[in-house]
């Protein structure tokens, strides 16, 4: 019953960042598919198909590598506007105070929610993905199959976000002030280890910040994405860990 609320709540919000997601997807492809015809008459005219071009590779390469520069700031914006809406919702409706009274568990509450907004957010950055496949499909059939690695990597990280999120509108019990909380906090993590090794020559928290957001790359030998296992493991444990703030707070709230 809580799940349908929620779904009913954010179903707009979550249709119309699916369909500018799947939008960019098309955009991407369209291009994509269009400067593959060319390159293919190109090279046809001039010089022989000989030489080692491989224009289906060439196609294939450029989607992944355009379409990695959009799905990072599509996870960031996704999981700060689902998280900020998801406990913090109920705050501002002044619905909270009737959903901590009710019989079911305030764990079975939180981690209902968190799911929810976590699978709102994988649907979105999918469809993405989804609307550049068929135009990949045409021009680089052969490797397709080597797209997945780009997708859990952006999703992993946009979980830790937007797990940080929820759990700081569960804190602060208010959306504006988690989102600003959590804005706050991705500012500092991306700026003061930078500040610190300008300044005082400090580098272990720059060299962590890079290690840390080097989830996934490409391999430029293999002309393919590869994820890196252990920051992943580690974002991974770190969305784990937001739930568990959360239920911790709520559990300890008075109504």
């Amino acid at each position: 019953m809580y799940a349908w609320k929620c779904w009913r709540d954010s179903r707009d919000r979550v249709i119309l960042y699916a369909a500018a997601s799947l939008a960019v997807g098309i955009l991407t492809g369209t291009t994509i598919s269009s400067w593959y015809r060319v390159q293919v008459a190109w090279e046809w005219f001039v010089r022989p198909r000989n030489q080692g071009w491989n224009p289906a590779l060439w196609a294939w390469s450029s989607g992944m590598i355009s379409l990695d520069e959009f799905l990072s700031p599509a996870a960031l914006w996704a999981a700060l506007s689902l998280g900020a809406v998801s406990v913090g919702r109920e705050y501002g409706s002044g619905a909270m105070p009737f959903l901590l009274t009710r019989p079911a568990s305030r764990k079975a509450f939180v981690w209902m929610d968190w799911g929810l907004g976590l699978t709102q957010m994988a649907a979105i950055l999918t469809m993405m993905v989804v609307g550049i496949l068929p135009f990949l499909g045409y021009t680089s059939r052969a490797y397709v199959w080597r797209s997945w690695p780009l997708l859990p990597g952006c999703l992993v990280i946009g979980a830790a976000l937007y797990g940080l999120t929820h759990f700081a509108t569960a804190l602060t019990g208010s959306s504006m002030k988690g989102l600003s909380a959590t804005a706050a906090a991705i500012l500092v993590y991306l700026l003061s280890p930078g500040a610190l090794d300008e300044w005082w020559h400090f580098s272990t928290p720059l060299k962590f910040k890079n290690w840390s957001l080097n989830v996934s790359a490409w391999d430029w030998h293999n002309d393919r994405f590869i994820l890196h296992g252990w920051p992943l493991l580690m974002w991974l444990l770190v969305a784990l860990a937001f739930p568990l703030l959360s239920q911790f707070v709520l559990e300890r709230r008075e109504v």
